[in-house]
């Protein structure tokens, strides 16, 4: 007798999900993966846009051509920040918040921060930490540090340093 074939067989309905999902989760992990490094670089724009603008501040404040409060909010004690950044910051040295007040005023009001989080400038940081005479620029900290790669990051050399 001669049998009718239609349909699909159970085997090849297996065979055809079980690669549909190996792709969706090929795709997903690339996904995600673009997206961490999408947010790495937008961490890395607005870091090195405060860090342009607080040196241009800097200037013109050690000019006279602005005032002192221009540069920031002033923080008195650093113990008020979490440990791993207090780590990271001299306790001799003055830091700056600059919060989402600082960057309208700064005109930088299109880096957007949630209530609780801020940028740190510290002003007096060396170029060369093995040669101090080299001149000084300015350093910028993440109040909340960025996670990448399972790794938590505050300031922007250390994003800077990031390999891909």
């Amino acid at each position: 007798m001669y049998r009718n074939n239609k349909g699909i067989t159970i085997i090849a309905l297996t065979i055809t999900i079980v690669l549909m999902l190996i792709l969706v989760v090929i795709s997903i992990e690339f996904g995600t993966e673009g997206i961490d490094k999408a947010r790495l670089e937008d961490m890395k724009t607005n870091m090195l846009s405060i860090k342009t603008k607080a040196k241009t501040i800097n200037e013109k404040v050690a000019f006279g051509d602005e005032t002192e409060d221009k540069l920031g909010i002033l923080i008195d004690d650093i113990s008020i920040l979490n440990s791993a950044l207090q780590s990271k910051l001299n306790t001799e040295k003055s830091y700056y918040k600059v919060d989402s007040n600082v960057l309208n005023k700064w005109g930088l009001s299109d880096i957007k921060l949630n209530n609780s989080e801020f940028y740190i400038v510290d002003y007096d940081f060396p170029i060369d930490k093995d040669d101090e005479t080299k001149g000084t620029t300015c350093e910028v900290y993440f109040s909340e540090g960025f996670e990448y790669n399972g790794k938590i990051y505050y300031s922007l050399t250390e994003l800077q340093e990031i390999k891909d």
